[in-house]
């Protein structure tokens, strides 16, 4: 039996003011429910962390959010989990530039101006792409010297755009992250006004992006925002060159503050399957009222000594009490579990690498 395991995070957003003394109470909580949920369905290889780590995406933000990391880590190794965390920015995860720079009104009317996207995606030294840089500039050095590596990252064209390979028991693995928030640089709704490019895809995984995902036996797709926040001809990109049926185990993904699930199959091809994560740490205030959503998901690939590969995930969302204490435990809202708090075995398409054949030992024939 071979495995994958891993933790999917999203929407800490370290940094909001009232995080300064709710959250200690929340940590407890989670590391109370990770014990549990180890002996359930660890280790865990992985971290999958999709956005909105922080809240103004400062570098004081950044450096208190390592702190708040490692206390999770060091909990996590004495569990038995020694994860490396990938990730990828969220809107939060950027400093908003002066909304009256004419690169951020251009990069406002993204549709309207054709000839700038063919610009954008062109030349990287274009005013667009430096404000895009500027934007996530302590992101990408939060990136470069965070503490919780374990895999080499790929680096691609935007800000945060990345893969990794995790090789384990003769399996590979593969994760690509896209940056998805590069055009939410602003306050408003933005549902519907987002982009991705295929390009991006190759430029994380060098060069070629079909050509490294069928280097792996298993791959996800990870970004911040879900499908439905893109615009129309980037939801197409998406479903026909970035994330074609088959290509992907997942799409993953967070924003909504709230789990979701999903696996679309259309005229016969494969399933298209969307995971969407609870917020970590979300907060909303709605007049006088306060909506707190505490959440995450463990999910694990396994393939057995038939070759046939499932997944499986365990949702968690934090919940009040009677007695007026959170706690955090199975999300039956969203999900169908069952004993162990987790969802029946989905089968997956076998590992895309053939096992090598086991050589077998010749019986010597020389005279003893």
């Amino acid at each position: 039996m071979r495995s994958f395991g891993w933790l999917h995070f999203t929407d800490l957003h370290q940094g909001l003011e009232a995080q300064g003394w709710l959250w200690p109470g929340v940590r407890e909580v989670l590391l109370a429910d990770l014990e549990k949920l180890h002996a359930r369905c660890g280790p865990w290889d992985l971290v999958l962390f999709s956005g909105d780590l922080t809240q103004r995406g400062s570098a004081a933000e950044f450096a208190r959010l390592n702190q708040t990391l490692q206390q999770l880590w060091d909990h996590l190794r004495a569990l038995g989990s020694t994860p490396a965390l990938v990730a990828v920015p969220g809107n939060h995860d950027l400093i908003r530039p002066d909304p009256r720079r004419p690169e951020s009104l251009v990069l406002g009317r993204w549709d309207t101006y054709p000839e700038v996207q063919v610009e954008f995606w062109r030349d990287a030294s274009s005013p667009y792409r430096a404000l895009v840089d500027q934007a996530f500039a302590p992101y990408s050095e939060w990136l470069k010297s965070h503490p919780f590596t374990g895999l080499q990252l790929q680096r691609g064209m935007l800000p945060g755009d990345c893969s990794a390979v995790l090789a384990k028991d003769g399996l590979k693995l593969g994760i690509v992250g896209l940056n998805s928030a590069f055009l939410q640089l602003g306050d408003g709704d933005y549902t519907g006004k987002l982009a991705l490019d295929v390009r991006q895809l190759h430029a994380a995984c060098g060069g070629d992006g079909p050509a490294w995902v069928k280097e792996c036996d298993f791959a996800l797709l990870m970004t911040h925002h879900p499908p439905n926040w893109l615009q129309a001809k980037a939801r197409d990109e998406l479903m026909g060159e970035i994330a074609p049926p088959g290509r992907f185990v997942a799409h993953i993904y967070g924003h909504m503050h709230e789990h979701a699930s999903s696996v679309v199959a259309i005229g016969g091809a494969q399933g298209r399957r969307e995971l969407q994560g609870s917020s970590l740490f979300g907060l909303e205030v709605y007049g006088g009222n306060v909506d707190r959503r505490h959440g995450y998901t463990a999910a694990r690939i396994t393939v057995d000594d038939k070759n046939e590969a499932t997944l499986r995930l365990w949702p968690r969302v934090a919940k009040k009490h009677a007695a007026g204490h959170w706690r955090i435990v199975q999300d039956l809202d969203a999900f169908e579990l069952g004993d162990d708090q987790g969802t029946r075995p989905e089968p997956l398409p076998p590992p895309r690498r053939r096992p090598r054949p086991r050589l077998r030992r010749r019986r010597s024939t020389l005279p003893t």
